[in-house]
């Protein structure tokens, strides 16, 4: 039933090894009396690197008491025009699309010429398809879809376009992403609430007994003025800042025939503060609840207001944006830690024993 189509792609913002991309709302005709009461996105990225899988689900209420007809359409390539990562041939179209209404499965109309809407540049074609509801009755309207984008480890940028297109009759908008990292920060509009975040073990799907971090957000009577960016940061500061040895670099040290000597000579630099910090900070990464109130203090700050870089680069201004940093979690179990993580806290550990003759 999967129909090649498009709706996502590449932030104009984002580097060419930037993960995320733009998912857009479709877009309504003008001229009906429908009211958008409730709008969720959810967002899944698969483990093994690009696949993105996608559902929005659109609650539409007819308050008059004639039918009223609406042409929903959608982008194959919403990229911005400046942009260089969508100007390769295949660069920011869906794998496929799948839209129903009220369960019943609806087929778009492919409009193969280029045109430009209030909503999205002239790029490519647009998908178009038409529903009716009925008087003082309601259509769920739901659309389903798959991508590939380029990966690395810096970021995902998330950007949900075409808010202004209903910022008139949006009541309630609930985003979900499901990822297979736990982000080192994120951040998201002040407008937005965060509802949920944690990383626990997957039990279904591609991450099924594998990290699996989940984030919820709420917009309720949120009158936006533009898009909508979630900011995901997964490049950590373990490094330079905090001198913090290199996980890779313990792990092998931790494998090798001599390996306590090598770790030895490893962390000979450091005192035993920096390796309880590091220590520390290793742990905070997959959300542990340290019952020292110092390290929680110093690990799990409480958001800070700040600005959306993305927002700032596309529209030209700065707009709040509440960010978040390393937070606790409750439901960290130590199978979370990566294997170089892991081997990395049970090295502190054993050689601050040792410097304490344990």
């Amino acid at each position: 039933m999967l129909a090649a189509a498009g709706g996502w792609a590449l932030p104009c913002a984002a580097q060419e090894l930037t993960r995320g991309g733009e998912i857009w709302l479709p877009q309504a005709s003008g001229g009906h009396k429908l009211v958008l009461s409730h709008a969720s996105v959810e967002l899944s990225l698969a483990e093994a690197g690009a696949m993105w899988q996608g559902q929005i689900v659109l609650e539409l209420k007819n308050p008059t008491a004639k039918p009223q007809q609406l042409e929903l359409s959608l982008p194959e390539r919403p990229c911005d025009v400046d942009n260089e990562v969508c100007n390769g041939r295949d660069s920011g179209r869906l794998e496929g699309l799948a839209a129903s209404v009220d369960g019943t499965v609806q087929t778009p109309t492919v409009v193969a010429e280029r045109e430009s809407t209030p909503w999205w540049p002239p790029i490519g074609r647009v998908y178009r398809w038409r529903i009716s509801v009925e008087p003082r009755a309601a259509a769920l309207v739901e659309i389903r879809w798959s991508t590939t984008q380029t990966l690395d480890a810096e970021g995902v940028i998330v950007a949900l376009r075409g808010m202004d297109g209903w910022r008139k009759q949006l009541k309630v908008l609930d985003v979900g992403l499901t990822l297979p990292f736990r982000p080192w920060a994120f951040g998201h509009p002040a407008a937005v609430a965060l509802v949920r975040y944690e990383t626990r073990i997957g039990a279904t799907g591609a991450l099924q007994g594998k990290p699996e971090t989940r984030l919820e957000l709420r917009a309720k009577g949120a009158k936006f003025k533009g898009d909508l960016t979630i900011h995901l940061d997964t490049a950590s500061q373990i490094g330079g800042a905090l001198r913090c040895p290199d996980p890779r670099a313990i792990a092998a040290s931790a494998n090798a025939a001599d390996g306590p000597t090598q770790l030895q000579r490893l962390l000979v630099m450091r005192n035993d503060g920096e390796l309880q910090t590091c220590r520390g900070l290793f742990l905070a990464r997959q959300g542990f609840t340290f019952q020292d109130p110092e390290f929680t203090g110093r690990f799990y700050e409480k958001p800070i207001r700040s600005a959306s870089v993305s927002q700032a680069a596309m529209a030209g201004k700065v707009r709040p944006f509440l960010r978040y940093g390393l937070q606790p979690n409750r439901r960290y179990t130590p199978d979370l830690h990566s294997p170089e993580d892991a081997a990395t806290i049970d090295a502190l550990a054993a050689e601050l024993r040792r410097r304490k003759g344990m």
